[in-house]
This record gives C-alpha cells, sequence and structure tokens, in this order.
C-alpha cells in the first residue's frame, strides 16, 4: 500500500519509519517561525503540534496517531484522547493535541519525532436497531467480571 504524504512547508519532514518492522511512521513537529522553534508543554497543560504535512489515506482505512512510547513512558506526554482518528476522506494538516501528565514542563523542538501513525484497515458496517442482541455467557456483567 502507497500512502500519500503532502507537505504543505517545504521544510515540514516527511513521516518515517524507524526501522523496517516499526508497525507506523514517525510524525515531526513542525513549528513555523512566528511561534519560534519550539513548543513547551507545562506541567497539566495541553498543546497542538502541527505537523506540516496532509496525508491520503486509501478507501477503506483509517490513520490512527498515537504518542511515542519513549515520550510518554519517560516523560508523561502523550494525546490528550488517547489515539487519534483520521478518517480517510480528511484531506487537511495533521494536527496532534498533547498533553504533560507530568510535573515537570517537556519541549517538543521543531522535527522532533513526537507521535507516530499507523495505517489500519477499517470494514464499514451498517446500524440496526434491535429489540433484543443475542445472548452470550457473559452477557451483562461489565468491568472486573472476568477476573484478575
Amino acid at each position: 500500500m502507497n500512502i500519500k504524504i503532502k507537505k504543505l512547508f517545504p521544510d515540514a519532514k516527511t513521516p518515517l519509519r524507524a526501522t523496517p518492522g516499526s508497525a507506523g511512521v514517525d510524525l515531526y513537529a513542525y513549528i513555523g517561525d512566528e511561534d519560534g522553534h519550539s513548543v513547551v508543554i507545562a506541567p497539566q497543560k495541553q498543546v497542538s503540534i502541527h505537523t506540516g504535512i496532509a496525508v491520503e489515506i486509501p478507501e477503506g482505512y483509517g490513520g490512527f496517531i498515537y504518542a511515542r512510547s519513549s515520550i510518554a513512558t519517560q516523560h508523561n506526554i502523550t494525546l490528550i484522547n488517547s489515539v487519534a482518528v483520521i478518517d480517510n476522506d480528511y484531506r487537511g494538516e495533521i494536527v496532534v493535541h498533547m498533553v504533560n501528565l507530568g510535573d515537570t514542563k517537556y519541549t517538543i523542538n521543531d522535527g522532533d519525532r513526537f507521535a507516530q501513525l499507523i495505517i489500519n484497515a477499517m470494514p464499514t458496517f451498517d446500524i440496526t436497531v434491535a429489540d433484543e442482541l443475542t445472548p452470550t455467557e457473559r452477557g451483562i456483567k461489565g468491568f472486573g467480571s472476568t477476573g484478575v
């Protein structure tokens, strides 16, 4: 599969796969000159990080943006909505909303890898309103119902 990337600015960085076995591609921060060359995420605050790119995701697929595990585990920086979804008909800039869950500020510099994009197949489905659902052994038992 080939994913088209449009650079919205000449110096925006093209997403790259870090290793041949990487599940997705790294996204790079694009911070224009008007904002300086870095964004500081204060503790317990959120910011929007631009990438300077747009993507064309094929029909039947969706794009999913995740935090890079090193930033999340070492610095408590993650996506505000855990996983961001890019629909295949969206053609605008990828902007990632990050949050600092830690107690120290964190700086993202222009060109830093800060998130990752994974493309997954997304089957379409229809919704049917029903009076009853097919019963299962678990039924309506919720959180913790299957044990520890």
